[in-house]
């Protein structure tokens, strides 16, 4: 374990810095654009572009790695990735501001991967659950770090830009001067959406759904924080309060869903996700602004609704062949992109009919969608028998490789560090 850490432990701190310019890159903007007189339509679409470069940036990592290796791609994603905040702060106009987060998105896709890659290689069967336990605290302590640098400078200025950038470059540096040899290149993805939905209709549903929901959220939320009267410090912890709340319940909700049929657990999250954003959204509608009464209700929101993209995939995984793990995880984040890319767009233009308040009815909306379905199907399908419901393992929504950290996905590598 010792040796592991000791040789992947730049790895972990590059992932640790990229993600929490990423997390304070996602505070920013929208903050930044509404200053700057964008629409809410407008401020949507950037978050629906960041997505759609995640997207590319999932397909397109395992060709460039096979042609390039992965210090040559690490260090041109990170130079791309740290010219587009600088970009953010020289051009105002929402049409280049779209193009650069596209570009950002992707670039965060192609490092995210080349960094689980590497862990994916070092890490052995022994350890895999420790490391991926590691990796998921980096995820949630990075972004809620990001989200608290918003305090520093004022949310009109280049300065927050410009230590956007400072992070990403500072992430390059460990792996460029890496001594650890490169793993070996990851296959393609292979999409199978079909399939996915006839052998667990409910996790397709759900993954669709999540991205519908947490893309609108992650894109959307600092708008709705700041037309209720908080400052950039009150938005970011708003935005961090969603995060304690599922780091809170994210595995409680795991292991429950490992002793009972997973459909159940997933439909009580979902009622809970439906009931909180609710109540978030009429806060806006009657200008509700008490600090605390919306802090903890956005703490009960990710407390619920954060945890159902990691139900799906272990009720995906319950219905797949051990072999067939990744290319679960693969087609749910495919699903959750694709919603993620649409969910902004149309929250955006339901907030311009209705208020700030329009986020979460949104929200509600998809989640009561998600509870129905869910609640239809556990009467078509018996559960899955405990002897062959898979462990619990919630995994990173950031590539496709991600999930090969899971001590479900066996890696045979005599080589991998011991």
């Amino acid at each position: 374990m010792r040796f592991f850490f000791a040789a992947c432990g730049t790895l972990l701190f590059s992932a640790f810095v990229i993600l929490a310019g990423s997390g304070l890159l996602f505070g920013l903007l929208p903050l930044n654009a509404s200053a700057n007189g964008f629409s809410d339509t407008s401020i949507g679409i950037l978050g629906s572009f960041y997505f759609a470069g995640m997207l590319l940036g999932c397909l397109i990592a395992p060709g460039l790695l096979r042609s390039v290796g992965h210090v040559r791609v690490f260090a041109a994603a990170a130079a791309i990735a740290t010219a587009m905040p600088l970009g953010h702060a020289l051009f105002f106009e929402p049409l280049a501001w779209g193009i650069m987060r596209m570009a950002t998105g992707c670039c965060f896709a192609i490092i995210y991967a080349i960094i689980e890659s590497w862990l994916n290689e070092r890490a052995t069967n022994e350890i895999r659950g420790v490391v991926l336990a590691v990796y998921n605290i980096i995820n949630y302590a990075a972004i809620a770090s990001g989200q608290q640098m918003l305090r520093l400078y004022d949310i009109g200025g280049f300065e927050l830009f410009s230590l956007t950038a400072i992070l990403i470059s500072i992430a390059a540096v460990p792996v460029a001067l890496t001594r650890t040899p490169a793993p070996t290149p990851p296959e393609s993805p292979k999409l199978r959406p079909i399939w996915l939905y006839h052998i667990s209709p409910v996790a397709f549903a759900a993954a669709i759904v999540v991205g519908f929901a947490n893309g609108a959220f992650w894109s959307l939320a600092p708008v709705y924080a700041t037309s209720l009267g908080f400052t950039a410090a009150g938005s970011a912890d708003f935005i961090t309060a969603s995060i304690i709340g599922t780091v809170i319940t994210l595995f409680p909700i795991g292991r429950a869903s490992d002793r009972m049929d997973r459909r159940t657990i997933m439909a009580i999250v979902t009622g809970l996700s439906v009931i909180a954003a609710l109540a978030l959204g009429l806060c806006a509608t009657f200008g509700m602004n008490s600090y605390w009464l919306l802090m903890g209700l956005s703490m009960i929101f990710g407390a619920a609704a954060m945890p159902i993209y990691a139900l799906a995939g272990a009720h995906g995984n319950d219905h797949a062949k051990p072999e067939e793990l990744v290319q679960v995880s693969t087609g749910l984040l495919l699903l959750y992109t694709i919603g993620a890319v649409i969910g902004p767009i149309v929250t955006a233009q339901l907030m311009s009919l209705v208020g700030a308040g329009g986020l979460f009815y949104w929200t509600a909306a998809v989640h009561a969608l998600l509870l129905v379905y869910t609640i239809w199907r556990m009467t078509q399908r018996a559960p899955v028998k405990d002897k062959y419901r898979e462990p619990f393992v919630p995994t990173p929504r950031t590539s496709p490789l991600a999930v090969e950290l899971s001590p479900l996905v066996q890696d045979d590598d005599p080589d991998a560090v011991q």
